[in-house]
């Protein structure tokens, strides 16, 4: 596989835990940074965020899609960044 530690994906979630679940598994391993910014009515499972691990940054923001993209601007650390629909893997 490819070295993908340079890439940060950012899924602005939002009301749908079945499919941030299965992003965080599939990317699990891979190398790729996760950032994830929740609009959701309500945080992720508790559960769920306990096994995300280091590569998944996990936000729970009750705010808009354009001023959760303008946060992950200003803290996305690697030299890449692709955003990502929360059901597109």
């Amino acid at each position: 596989m490819n070295d993908l530690r340079d890439l940060t994906l950012v899924i602005p979630a939002y009301n749908r835990p079945a499919y941030l679940e299965r992003q965080i598994e599939y990317w699990a391993g891979s190398g790729v940074q996760l950032c994830i910014l929740d609009g959701s009515k309500s945080s992720a499972d508790p559960g769920l965020i306990a096994r995300m691990g280091a590569d998944v940054h996990y936000e729970y923001m009750p705010i808009g899609f354009n001023e959760r993209l303008v946060h992950a601007a200003g803290i996305i650390k690697t030299k890449y960044v692709a955003l990502l629909g929360d059901d597109e893997l």
